[in-house]
């Protein structure tokens, strides 16, 4: 950065370790900059002291940074401020924008934001400048003539006042080079002299309004896909003409209200993935958004799995030649997930080595997912993508990532609450609601629903015997053979400590050939097994429930649990 002066900045932060390292690279630029703590201090500063520009971290004690935004926006014009947001702010960079905020910077706890802070505050700092030397032009030229014209020649902005018969009445170098005029060639000559490249009929127009109402007037035009902004006010000499060349602002401000767009639609897919239940629809919905948000040609959602990436969700449209599952450490996937960084392709030297992709894409963002795998982003179009389209996957992201882990989570208490954790079988808690629906469903299709009651015979004794751990075991291996006894369809529910519930729908009279699977299973495994010295056994109680009976579902599980208990007493009497 080269200024003519010491830029002086206020750095509105609480975090002394993210302020620190902040000053230390500024120190370097010859910036220099003043911390305030918190937003009451460093309004207190502001309007106190002469600040060039205003760094602002919106997480601040007490009142926010937007606070201070607001603040300071309803005093009058909003001064050179940069915003500092952190991941699931986005809707306050919204607001800050619309109030005039000049940037937006994304901070990390890695402190990548820094790669990015120079650039943005030279900008504010280059904006400043101009905005300086404008307000200085206007107050030398409250001064005499002469102090006009010297300063007038020397400004780099064209400069150029018009008398009221609309002649020339001085212009200065800059503006002479603006229209390709020497200056002693335009002054004195009517207005109509200019190319009419650089006198439209709005510029005429206006002119003559700050002749007729004396008040001050800037207008915006256009001319060769170039954008000028012109400010005028009436001195007694004429109307005095300032223009600027904002072309790079237009551009700029044309790419912070896609931002702003590309913010809001973040916004709204961040509430879809909070309502998703799923993961693959987490999966498809990013892949799906990404290319909405960046008007991108596909998207491809890469999950490692053993030594590759396969794809576990892609965009519409995408060919399955291109979802083919690839090497870990091959292409730009590969690159990205082995090192563990995000990777922008701008033009065919990005690419970092040979890829699939190259045949179809010019373009592509490539961003890593901790204990995931890989998320791409692809356009046909060089240079489609700029570092904010990456910041704002890089968002979306770190709301997909937040997704998948609530799901995760949410399965793994619904599992522990309705499976039994030592057999792997449904426990009590699932019984109900699922004894619910099945009568329900029986009642509906008027078919009959078994119920067959199992107990581990002597259980006891052999945890008495051989350790709890043999006996915990022996549950395990019985209730796998349990499930492979039944159909899909049917239902197996740990009742209690050693007994078991069988519910088998649309099933009357099937408990013998259940029991008959078991046993032989069950046999089988005393052969060959070493579990056990001696053999062990089951007791098989069992009664149907009819739809159209008059015996309510208890009685039935009821008359089951005596049927077994009977089976239980003969064979130990």
């Amino acid at each position: 950065m080269d200024y003519e002066y010491t830029p002086q900045v206020l750095y509105l932060e609480s975090n002394m370790e993210r302020a620190s390292r902040v000053i230390t690279m500024l120190r370097t630029s010859e910036v220099e900059t003043e911390i305030a703590k918190t937003a009451r201090e460093g309004l207190q500063k502001y309007s106190s002291g002469d600040y060039d520009v205003l760094m602002v971290n919106q997480t601040l004690p007490g009142q926010s940074g937007l606070d201070v935004i607001r603040i300071l926006a309803s005093q009058g014009t909003l001064p050179q401020v940069i915003l500092m947001i952190e991941p699931g702010q986005e809707q306050v960079a919204v607001e800050a924008l619309k109030l005039g905020v000049r940037d937006i910077i994304s901070i990390d706890k890695d402190f990548r934001f820094m790669d990015v802070l120079p650039a943005v505050l030279d900008g504010a700092l280059r904006q400043q400048l101009v905005e300086r030397e404008r307000q200085k032009a206007v107050e030398e030229l409250r001064e005499s003539e002469t102090k006009h014209r010297l300063f007038l020649s020397s400004t780099r902005s064209p400069v150029l006042a018009i008398q009221e018969d609309m002649s020339i009445l001085y212009c200065n170098d800059a503006y002479a080079e603006f229209v390709g005029i020497a200056s002693d060639q335009l002054e004195g000559s009517p207005f109509e002299s200019v190319p009419e490249t650089y006198r439209c009929e709005q510029l005429m127009q206006t002119v003559l309004n700050v002749f007729e109402t004396g008040k001050k007037h800037e207008v915006e035009w256009e001319s060769s896909n170039f954008f000028y902004l012109t400010y005028m006010h009436l001195t007694p000499y004429g109307v005095l003409t300032f223009t600027e060349d904002i072309t790079q602002r237009k551009e700029a401000e044309a790419c912070r209200q896609a931002f702003v767009s590309k913010i809001e639609k973040l916004h709204t897919i961040a509430r879809q993935l909070m309502e998703t239940e799923f993961v693959e629809d987490v999966y498809a919905l990013t892949a799906d958004f990404s290319t909405r948000i960046l008007e991108s040609s596909i998207a491809i959602f890469w999950v490692a799995i053993n030594d590759k990436l396969s794809a576990r969700a892609t965009s519409y449209g995408v060919s399955r030649k291109l979802t083919r599952s690839i090497q870990q450490d091959i292409g730009l996937a590969g690159r990205c997930y082995q090192s563990g960084k995000s990777i922008l392709v701008r033009d065919p030297k990005d690419w970092g080595g040979p890829d699939v992709m190259q045949s179809e894409f010019k373009s592509a963002i490539s961003i890593p997912i901790p204990d995931t795998g890989v998320f791409q982003v692809f356009s046909s179009s060089e240079g489609a993508f700029q570092q904010d389209d990456l910041r704002i996957i890089d968002l979306l992201l770190g709301y997909t990532t937040g997704a998948l882990k609530r799901i995760h989570l949410q399965n793994e208490f619904i599992r522990q609450a309705i499976y039994d954790p030592q057999t792997g079988l449904y426990n009590r808690n699932y019984l109900y609601p699922a004894l619910k629906r099945e009568v329900k469903r029986a009642d509906r299709h008027k078919y009959p629903i078994l119920f067959m009651m199992i107990d581990v015979n002597q259980l006891r004794e052999i945890n008495d015997k051989h350790s709890y751990l043999v006996g915990d075991e022996l549950l395990k291996t019985i209730s796998t053979l349990m499930l492979r006894a039944v159909r899909e369809t049917d239902i197996v529910v740990r009742y209690g400590g050693d007994e078991f519930l069988f519910i088998l729908p649309d099933t009357a009279n099937g408990a013998e050939s259940v029991t008959k699977r078991l046993i032989n299973d069950l046999e089988e495994y005393s052969r060959t097994s070493d579990l056990l010295d001696e053999p062990f056994s089951l007791a098989v109680g069992s009664a149907s429930w009819n739809p159209e009976g008059d015996e309510s579902v208890e009685d039935v599980i009821n008359r089951a649990d005596r049927s077994m208990y009977e089976m239980k007493k003969v064979r130990f009497k």
